[in-house]
């Protein structure tokens, strides 16, 4: 409202002279200069002016980061937040900004909070335990397979595995449960957020949404199929020099840009991308045995993999079997998942989160919030 508080005088083509806001003045000022507004500007920050930049999303990151980490979040809530809150309140300009603020802040905090983080511990001791339990326990069920302990035989490998590692978010047909997503986003949000986001109910609940259903949801689907898992497998596959590459904002940027041409083809959600077909993925599968063949140098190969060809393509097929299974998968990233959120929020796995009204554990930022 403040843009229609200043006027001016203006001459019409019958030399007549009426007030008009000197708003319009601005609107015609922006069109006549050409400039682009982005998506993310036109939906996000409606009042900030053309050639403004947009805040920083993160502390930590460069310009074309922030570019595109906005652009990924304005292509969201454009697809899936506008077809239903346009048809309740089709001249609301304010819903959307808000969103993106409260995604702000729960981001910086979630960054601050990962600075914390004893990463030697969680990357080299707790995380590499979870997939070796998870390697014994494949091998453990693959061998009991048809015998006496499956049941007269006809207990399947994924209900075998549930035994072994059973988890109140995972069915023992290998389905991961929304219910136990939502309630860690829950918890999260509420340790990061400011008591008066965390009463916002409505915007609370859709950021909580966002997370659970586009994120996790899509990253737990994709994850655990073993072709996937394969085909990252493949890229990772590099020398150790270049390892430090994969974290980079070069590369985060290059993977946000992926994701929206997979995600929002031509701007808005398309179908889920069609699925390898299974002899594609055995071809996918033999293309990450020879990529690991061919991975070490020769001295060093014979010393990790086995003396003969024979023995090294034996150790490669040992090392990919216990991930060829999407439902066992499923017990491998919800254990990750839990072992990556008590990392950050130690709190959560010693002291049980009573539920209240108001967030009193938020992270605070020393930095004023620019949004």
């Amino acid at each position: 409202m403040s843009s229609l508080s200043t006027y001016r005088h203006v001459t019409t083509a019958s030399h007549r002279s009426v007030i008009v806001p000197s708003s319009i003045h601005t609107a015609v000022t922006i069109n006549s200069s050409k400039i682009p507004i982005s998506l993310a500007k036109r939906l996000l920050f409606p009042q900030f002016p053309a050639g403004a930049e947009l805040p920083s999303l993160l502390v930590n990151e460069d310009s074309q980061l922030n570019a595109q980490l906005y652009d990924f979040l304005a292509l969201a809530l454009r697809g899936f937040i506008m077809p239903w809150w346009g048809k309740l309140s089709k001249y609301d300009k304010e819903f959307l900004p808000e969103i993106t603020r409260i995604i702000a802040v729960f981001l910086r905090s979630i960054e601050a909070r990962l600075a914390l983080v004893d990463l030697p511990t969680l990357l080299l001791k707790e995380i590499p335990a979870l997939i070796t339990q998870h390697y014994s326990d494949y091998r453990n069920v693959h061998y009991k397979l048809g015998s006496s302990y499956a049941t007269g035989g006809t207990s399947t490998l994924p209900q075998l595995f549930h035994q072994l590692q059973p988890h109140m978010a995972v069915s023992a047909d290998g389905q991961w449960n929304e219910t136990y997503m939502r309630q860690i986003v829950e918890h999260v949000m509420k340790m990061t957020l400011p008591p008066q986001d965390w009463e916002a109910e409505a915007e609370r609940t859709i950021v909580r949404e966002i997370i659970v259903k586009n994120i996790l949801g899509s990253v737990f689907n994709k994850l655990a199929q073993p072709w996937f898992v394969y085909k990252l497998l493949i890229e990772l596959a590099i020398p150790f020099f270049l390892l430090n590459y994969i974290l980079t904002s070069s590369r985060l940027t290059k993977i946000i840009i992926q994701s929206k041409a997979v995600l929002f083809p031509n701007g808005y959600p398309g179908p889920p991308p069609v699925e390898p077909s299974p002899e594609e993925q055995v071809l996918i599968k033999e293309q990450l045995e020879l990529k690991l063949f061919n991975f070490f140098p020769a001295p060093l190969s014979a010393l990790v993999l086995g003396p003969d060809e024979e023995t090294r393509q034996q150790t490669i097929h040992d090392i990919i079997e216990p991930l060829s299974s999407r439902e066992c998968n499923v017990h491998l990233l919800i254990f990750l998942l839990d072992a990556i959120i008590v990392g950050v929020f130690p709190e959560l796995g010693v002291v049980p989160v009573t539920t209240t009204t108001t967030s009193s554990n938020y992270t605070e930022m020393n930095d004023e919030d620019p949004l």
